[in-house]
């Protein structure tokens, strides 16, 4: 079970507010959304394979963060991403701890 003293790393959640070019092209822009505090956890293999089929996670590092629950992080899709460690993460899926204090964040990052 997750403890307050185990969210000890500051990640920021990021929003794409995208903008338009001088050629009126849509460009990304990434905007920070949160920055919540987090427990920081990679993945195992074992554990990739409960939650993905074994083609979608190839050459990937896939890593759990958990953050407090609030109205901002309620509202973290797979549109957003984590950056962490000047890593961008790509978010797959978010889902409640048991206790519903948390939310649970698996992204990825390609492996370098």
């Amino acid at each position: 079970m997750t403890q307050p003293g185990d969210l000890n790393k500051k990640i920021s959640i990021e929003r794409n507010t995208p903008t338009r070019d001088e050629l009126n092209a849509e460009v990304a822009a990434w905007a920070e959304h949160a920055a919540p505090w987090a427990k920081v956890a990679d993945l195992s293999s074992r554990e990739i394979h409960q939650y993905f089929e074994a083609e979608q996670i190839q050459s990937k590092k896939v890593t759990r963060f958990t953050v407090y629950r609030s109205s901002e992080t309620d509202s973290v899709t797979g549109e957003d991403q984590i950056v962490y460690r000047s890593k961008n993460y790509k978010i797959l899926t978010t889902r409640d701890t048991d206790d519903e204090r948390f939310i649970e964040i698996l992204a990825e990052v390609p492996l370098t």
